[in-house]
């Protein structure tokens, strides 16, 4: 399932990675989502010389949309997430397919990064713990959509994407099934070939300007899932929270380096309102965290600013 949104650069790459992949048993999904390029032309000129290739469209909604649209139409067991500047490594699909017969446990591979349009330019690699559940999945590692092989069924048991959030829906997927008894285990070969890029449709190049919101919510279901976690002790809980907290400094500190004091102001007052907040000692029993966020960013001179404009504005 390959959403595309203006991917006219990257996008026959894409879907050539998949066609080439050594287990043949599969169905291509690609979901143009309103392009206002080339992308659904190359699309359709691609379908038309292979039968095993569908091509959808909706109106633009974003990529989690276009994916729960693909998942809806999937004909396969098997569901594989692909971005459409990405690359799949040819054995990508059988190795998993032979290890992935566990309901509960769902396999992920490492990844390789590079840079523009030629693949040789590698940059870096990324390789993840051998074995992640909840307690590593909140703050401390993402998982990367297309390294992940999911059964279609698990979507129908725990529900599709949240459209709901603007961003992270992978994320917040990813720890509601971990929170639900999944185990993520990383098979420890590369498997996808992460393309980086400078356009701006990119979702990693968008400023998260006016997302303090959807930070927030992010934050409320994790807190969600946390709390409905089945196999955790009074302890174990404790320690789901202290993850929670370090994502939330992270997202505060996002919208800090942006100099947005409503995203910060707004975590804070959502982190003072956690069922465990009183109970976690850190150093947020000392301070405020808006106040320690303050002193980590060096926020205190923009703090004083708004003060000085505030006065101006009465």
């Amino acid at each position: 399932i390959i959403p595309v949104y203006n991917a006219e650069d990257f996008i026959e790459a894409a879907i050539n990675s998949c066609i080439n992949q050594t287990w043949k048993n599969i169905e291509i999904i690609a979901v143009d989502d309103g392009s206002t390029d080339n992308s659904f032309s190359i699309l359709k000129d691609i379908s038309d010389k292979f039968d095993n290739i569908r091509v959808l469209q909706q109106s633009n909604k974003g990529a989690c949309a276009a994916r729960n649209f693909g998942i809806r139409e999937a004909n396969g067991d098997y569901l594989q997430f692909l971005d459409s500047d990405d690359i799949l490594i040819s054995d990508k699909l059988e190795r998993q397919l032979k290890l992935s017969k566990d309901e509960k446990v769902i396999t992920f591979c490492n990844t390789i990064n590079f840079k523009g349009k030629d693949i040789n330019n590698i940059i870096s690699k990324t390789t993840k713990p051998q074995t992640l559940r909840l307690l590593e999945l909140i703050s401390q590692h993402y998982i990367f959509t297309p390294t992940v092989l999911l059964k279609k069924d698990t979507f129908f048991k725990n529900g599709f994407y949240d459209e709901k959030l603007k961003r992270a829906q992978e994320h917040e997927f990813h720890v509601r099934l971990s929170s639900r008894g999944y185990v993520f285990k990383n098979l420890n070969f590369e498997g996808v070939m992460v393309r980086h890029h400078n356009s701006k449709d990119r979702i990693s190049n968008k400023d998260i300007s006016g997302s303090e919101d959807n930070d927030i919510y992010l934050l409320e279901l994790f807190e969600q899932h946390i709390n409905s976690f089945k196999s955790g002790s009074k302890q174990i809980i404790l320690k789901l929270y202290t993850e929670l907290f370090n994502l939330a400094i992270y997202k505060a500190q996002q919208h800090g380096n942006k100099r947005n004091f409503i995203g910060v102001k707004l975590i804070e007052q959502y982190m003072k309102q956690t069922k465990h907040y009183e109970e976690y000692n850190f150093v947020y029993k000392k301070s405020a965290v808006y106040n320690l966020l303050l002193r980590r960013l060096g926020l205190n001179k923009f703090e004083q600013l708004r003060s000085v404009i505030s006065m101006f504005k009465t």
